[in-house]
């Protein structure tokens, strides 16, 4: 199971690699998207975790302010709960801003390489070509008018004699 996550996790991260490098524009209406929806859930799992936190911590408070000589086993798994709450409040803590470091650094990864300017200078190189090759296709229907291809001329005969 490991190992099928970690295939999915790679893909997608080396995807979405490939498309804020290939296609910038699309990367940002799809990364806003992913960082608004890694934000949210990210905050739920932590919220989640600490209104389990909490409600361990206030059962361990209860129990022990109506029975003072409860038995040690009972608290150590509350506090067992409560660890484990805590626990699981960093991991998300720590994988949410993973995640948004990762997908904020696709973000500017054109700015990064530089790659908005290599686009605008390509973009306007192809656009350059075009109206190069336009010009060319006008001469060249321009002077068709003006082609006389002279006609072959016929062989003399050769004498027969």
């Amino acid at each position: 199971m490991e190992t099928v996550i970690g295939g999915l996790v790679l893909a997608a991260v080396t995807g979405l690699a490939i498309l804020a490098y290939r296609h910038p524009e699309a990367y940002r209406f799809i990364g806003r998207i992913l960082m608004l929806a890694v934000g949210v859930i990210g905050l739920q799992q932590i919220l989640f975790a600490y209104g389990a936190l909490r409600s361990d911590t206030r059962t361990l408070q209860k129990l022990l302010e109506e029975q003072p000589e409860m038995a040690l086993r009972i608290v150590a798994g509350s506090v067992s709960d409560a660890y484990t709450s805590i626990q699981f409040i960093s991991l998300a803590v720590a994988i949410t801003f993973a995640i948004e470091f990762y997908l904020i650094l696709l973000w500017w990864l054109p700015a990064i390489l530089q790659l908005d300017a290599e686009a605008k200078a390509s973009a306007e190189n192809l656009a350059e070509l075009r109206r190069s090759q336009a010009e060319i296709q006008r001469l060249l229907e321009k002077t068709k008018k003006y082609d006389n291809p002279v006609e072959p001329r016929p062989e003399k005969e050769k004498n027969k004699g």
